[in-house]
């Protein structure tokens, strides 16, 4: 059986002044880690610019295309960190880490790194679009044209000289790349899938004529039928070759996007046609009793009698910036393409907006069934014999035997399949939706954001680069939404674990993952160059700060302490915690804290623990007013408590008590296993919380206790008491 170690989420009500009592207990492994001297961390913490310009100037000077007998200035996506050099065959080039933390007990989910979704040999623009944007925003804040100039030069090359004469199309996407050595287009693995055009690629004035036969290449050598606009999201690059089945939202949203680039740019009728066609078959993918739309047409119980949240949302997003570049031409066709987009957010949030965004309960719908709403776990088969509801805590299978929602496909720290991905595509509906969903939108992408305020990576299973960028990146946008700088310390402190696992002194470049030693960069897979783009952004966070407000302050454990005599709340007696304390504070496993003496009011308090107060990092944050001020009192506020890395293991640490790497895709089955927590966290198991009533009148107080797993919420516990005037109550 898999443990659970919960985090925990503390609301409280009374007229009070808070300290609190903490017994951590720690993992299996030592506390810290040694980090070699390129990354340490001063008080000041990294230079996030200067590790971004670094890799920049790395990519500029080596990572160019200088192989086979054509040289390009084309920058490459898969190179050897220990030569600089691009592999030569996709043999050389490792199967990545993939096993996730059990969602369950004895059911796990790996990610899904296929061997066609990875360009081993050479240049793939789109999966590195990240690159070209940082190098673009490297330019305005630095004023050094340089960066923008050598972005211009690749994508002038990529555009011109590697586009299909008979097609039109591009080797690039989740399944084709440009082979560096061999001079010419490939397909990643086989000839499987072919062009996939699956993310919107924004720089076409390079270019505006390549831009024209591309928009005709989606429609001539994609499109299967033109008049129903069927089509498949893979097609053939080198000669005209279609199929139908697979008209993903997301896919279908990119050409979109590229056909109303070429409306606005040429007036050309043809795209206007596409553009309807594709918004007529997907109006024919809406049930006509729920609106639900499915997610293809192709047969099958999980392919067209479902849809696909997080593709209608990144569809909706897409159309409706899409129909700001037509408007000028085709006010009409702009306002058909918003008001389907709108549509979409309308469906998605008329049934129950508390059920499909349960944050805080059962986590994220993604999949459900478009006949009756049904939530779905899409693509993954019934669950081994020997797993049942109980063991797993929620039901695996519907009143009809079929498999059930499942939080095992949406998961805090997930690659690809994450709590924060999942809440950027609703801050960008929450950005263009209409005013009556945004308080929906808004409350789930805060709830998200307050998860990742009390869990930190798993890092005893495998960490890629977009699971801390999309974490930091909702962070700093709840940061603006809200102007509680707490998240934005915690967006810095999650950067800081990103620097620790990603970077060292070998190479500027970063790890694919926290354990495989190569560079590969992909969006598909979860490596993409995101964080650097994050890290640029974040510096500018914390730098418009006043110096003093950059960081959370520490707060030292009291020297000598003890729980106050007062009554308590709960089956957890005084006696019992005091006991416990002083039995964990021997191995300095223990603490007390009072908040009140900081020189300064803070949101968030950083938590110096173990022996000496050695350890630094239980971290404390509060939703409503700050600790340490001089008026304390409050009716109610909302206090999170997080986890700790005490440890960031090895490889060889990792594979040992996890059970080695896999050597290739499992598919999509839920996988049996055993593999136990190791100790690389340090979790709080018990908490007390001292009240004191600092009003006239007596108080009735209650706290409720959420707690989080790395995966979903793990139950809610509460406790109450009351408190006379100036009396003291501990929960």
């Amino acid at each position: 059986m898999t443990k659970r170690y919960p985090a925990g989420k503390i609301l409280a009500a009374a007229a009070l002044t808070l300290s609190l009592g903490l017994l951590p207990v720690a993992g299996a492994a030592p506390a810290g880690q040694k980090v070699s001297a390129a990354v340490a961390e001063p008080d000041h913490g990294p230079d996030y610019l200067k590790i971004a310009r670094a890799y920049a100037d790395y990519m500029i000077a080596h990572g160019r295309d200088t192989y086979g007998k054509v040289h390009s200035p084309v920058f490459v996506s898969v190179m050897d960190r220990k030569t600089g050099k691009v592999f030569t065959s996709k043999g050389q080039v490792p199967y990545p880490h993939v096993k996730t933390k059990p969602y369950a007990p004895g059911l796990r989910r790996d990610h899904k790194m296929r061997p066609y979704d990875r360009h081993y040999t050479g240049a793939n623009p789109l999966e590195d679009l990240a690159l070209y944007k940082l190098l673009y925003r490297l330019t305005e804040l630095t004023g050094e044209k340089r960066y923008a100039a050598e972005a211009d030069k690749a994508i002038r090359w990529f555009l011109a000289n590697t586009q299909s004469p008979a097609t039109g199309l591009y080797p690039w996407g989740s399944h084709m790349h440009w082979n560096v050595h061999a001079d010419k287009p490939v397909y990643n693995s086989g000839r499987y899938g072919g062009h996939e055009y699956n993310f919107v690629w924004p720089y076409w004035q390079h270019n505006p004529e390549a831009l024209r036969r591309f928009a005709h290449g989606l429609w001539d050598h994609q499109i299967a039928d033109k008049s129903s606009g069927r089509f498949s999201r893979h097609a053939t690059y080198e000669k005209h070759g279609v199929g139908t089945g697979y008209e993903f939202p997301q896919t279908a949203a990119c050409y979109m996007d590229i056909w109303a680039r070429e409306l606005a740019r040429s007036g050309d009728a043809e795209m206007k046609r596409a553009l309807r066609t594709l918004l007529k078959l997907y109006r024919s993918m809406r049930d006509p009793k729920t609106g639900a739309m499915s997610w293809c047409t192709a047969a099958g119980a999980d392919r067209r009698e479902v849809s696909s949240v997080q593709m209608n949302l990144f569809m909706a997003t897409t159309l409706q910036d899409a129909a700001a570049l037509v408007e000028g031409r085709e006010a009409a066709l702009a306002a058909e393409m918003r008001n389907f987009a709108l549509q979409i957010d309308d469906e998605y949030l008329s049934h129950d907006p508390d059920k499909v965004l349960d944050v805080a309960g059962k986590g994220i719908l993604t999949w459900y069934t478009i006949a009756d709403r049904r939530p779905m776990a899409k693509g993954f088969t019934p669950p081994p014999d020997g797993i049942d509801d109980a063991s797993v805590g929620y039901p695996l299978r519907t009143a009809d035997g079929k498999p059930a929602a499942s939080l095992y496909y949406l998961m805090p720290w997930f690659v690809n399949r994450s709590y924060a991905g999942a809440a950027l595509l609703m801050l960008e509906r929450y950005r263009r939706c209409a005013d009556k969903h945004k308080a929906a939108y808004r409350r789930a992408i805060l709830e998200t954001a307050d998860i990742y305020m009390t869990i930190e990576p798993e890092v005893q299973f495998v960490v890629y680069p977009d699971d801390i960028a999309e974490v930091v990146k909702l962070l700093r946008a709840v940061y603006a939404m809200t102007e509680k700088v707490m998240y934005l310390h915690r967006a810095d402190h999650m950067m800081r674990l990103g620097v620790r696992l990603f970077f060292d002194e070998v190479c500027p470049l970063p790890k694919i993952s926290s354990f495989d030693d190569w560079y590969e960069s992909s969006a598909k897979n979860g490596s993409s160059m995101e964080i650097f783009r994050q890290m640029v952004a974040l510096a500018r966070d914390l730098t418009a700060l006043p110096a003093d407000q950059r960081a959370a302050p520490a707060v030292a454990m009291r020297p000598k302490w003890d729980v106050p005599a007062c009554p308590s709340a709960g089956e957890y007696t005084r006696e019992k915690f005091q006991a416990d304390l002083r039995a964990a504070a021997a191995k300095g496993l223990a603490g007390a804290w009072d908040p009140a003496g900081l020189q300064r009011p803070s949101p968030d308090v950083v938590l110096r623990y173990g022996k000496a107060g050695a350890r630094k990092g239980l971290y404390l944050s509060r939703t409503e007013r700050t600790f340490g001020a001089k008026s304390p009192q409050a009716l109610a506020f909302e206090i999170a408590l997080s986890d700790v890395i005490n440890k960031i293991p090895t490889t060889a640490e990792a594979d040992r008590v996890s059970g080695g790497r896999m050597t290739g895709f499992t598919g999509k089955e839920m996988t049996r296993s055993n593999i136990e927590y190791a100790g690389f966290k340090d979790v709080t198991v018990a908490c007390g919380v001292v009240l004191r009533n600092a009003s006239a009148a007596r108080r009735r107080v209650e706290l409720t206790v959420t707690l989080h797993d790395t995966y979903h919420d793990n139950g809610v516990r509460t406790v109450a008491g009351a408190i006379g005037p100036n009396e003291r109550l501990l929960l």
